[in-house]
């Protein structure tokens, strides 16, 4: 099911603090967690918003992969297009977790509960909190970047929207061990090293039968970019026309 495109309408380009105050504590401004909600759009010129029809449930849509994989492109590109907020997982990580990456020692699992869980409650927030938008309502989805290398991060994820009326979307962005070590040691200035790369692919648990079948979407990142886009927009488009009123 294809949705239609809304008129173009030029809009500043946003990177909003996520409101008077934390989603996830309540806490004030002073005491926020440093994160924020990030809308992309193309300059007014090149402005191309498309018009999201209503939908019975709020959505939440993780691009999921390791590093390298294209994560932060394909989410822009989504947010960019259909006017959503976009949440960056790597800026909720504490600063101990990240001293860590950048030392070259590999996250445990306990290192990964509480940044999963802020992560998860910011995205339910992100849908349901007026304070959030910059609109009269929340909106009707929101588009995250996170890794949720294994299973049991995703089923962390999909317990944030217990509470109802949201539903929880991966797009996973699988791409060969070989590119993903290329790309990442093109980087500069990034504390993601090529051996971290390697670390988490061997933590590494790609959506099994029973999550495809659920709430994922295996894409290969391996390709052009055209055709990854068109795969991601083209998964996109169909969840949530499959769920529109």
């Amino acid at each position: 099911m294809i949705l239609t495109p809304s008129a173009p309408q030029a809009q500043p380009s946003t990177h909003a603090s996520m409101g008077s105050r934390d989603p996830i504590s309540g806490a004030s401004p002073s005491n926020a967690s440093p994160y924020s909600i990030t809308a992309p759009v193309l300059p007014s010129d090149t402005q191309s918003t498309e018009h999201l029809p209503p939908t019975q449930h709020k959505h939440i849509w993780f691009v999921t992969g390791p590093a390298g994989c294209g994560k932060t492109t394909s989410a822009a590109f989504l947010a960019r297009t259909w006017g959503l907020p976009y949440l960056e997982g790597d800026t909720f990580h504490p600063p101990a977790n990240i001293a860590k990456m950048a030392a070259g020692h590999p996250l445990t699992d306990d290192d990964r509960w509480s940044w999963l869980e802020k992560i998860g409650n910011a995205a339910v927030a992100a849908v349901t909190d007026n304070s959030l938008s910059t609109t009269s309502a929340p909106p009707q989805a929101v588009i995250l970047t996170c890794s949720a290398l294994k299973k049991s991060y995703r089923e962390k994820l999909r317990s944030a929207a217990q509470a109802g009326g949201v539903k929880v979307h991966f797009l996973y962005l699988a791409l060969s061990p070989e590119e993903l070590v290329r790309r990442v040691t093109a980087r500069k200035g990034h504390y993601m090293k090529a051996e971290m790369v390697r670390s988490q692919l061997e933590a590494l648990e790609e959506p099994d039968a029973g999550e495809r079948a659920a709430d994922a979407v295996v894409v290969d990142a391996g390709r052009g970019f055209h055709e990854v886009e068109a795969e991601v927009r083209e998964a996109f488009e169909r969840v949530m026309g499959d769920d529109r009123v």
